[in-house]
């Protein structure tokens, strides 16, 4: 089930990848691509639990932070006991995700991340779709010739 709801993030349109990770700094479930090794996440998710500790020490509480880069966004979402990295286009809505990651931690507050939850695969790209033939079906083949309306003009001229 958790699996499905971190899904849902990683299944918005302009979002790349979703991490969860724990206070201990532990990575607990990704939907991230092969871009991203595991060492570097477990790195960054250090380093995101202390922006948050350092930041609460020192100026106001926040519990959303929105790191912009020339091509990409860190969304960096604070739950109870979770954090969630979701990594974005620049292109990604912002309602949407911040709506979704809403009922992410909700779902996480109420239900947690059990140990055993095996890790969501990242979301496999769709193979290319091939061009429609141009192949008539024999119910609609007919002789008929198509002819342009008389009504219509191009340039001044009539057809």
């Amino acid at each position: 089930m958790i699996n499905r709801v971190i899904q849902n993030i990683a299944d918005l349109p302009g979002v790349e990848g979703v991490c969860v990770f724990n206070d201990e700094a532990e990575v607990l479930l990704q939907v991230m691509g092969s871009v991203y090794p595991p060492d570097v996440l477990d790195d960054v998710s250090r380093r995101v639990v202390s922006l948050f500790e350092t930041v609460d020490d020192n100026f106001v509480p926040c519990d959303e932070y929105v790191l912009r880069y020339p091509q990409k966004k860190l969304i960096l979402r604070r739950g109870d006991k979770y954090y969630l990295l979701i990594v974005a286009n620049e292109t990604v809505n912002a309602i949407t995700v911040r709506m979704v990651s809403n009922s992410a931690l909700k779902h996480i507050a109420e239900h947690g991340i059990p140990k055993e939850a095996p890790p969501a695969k990242a979301p496999e790209p769709e193979p290319p779709t091939p061009p429609p033939t141009s192949n008539p079906t024999p119910e609609r083949a007919t002789n008929r010739v198509v002819r342009p309306n008389r009504g219509r003009t191009y340039r001044g001229t009539a057809y």
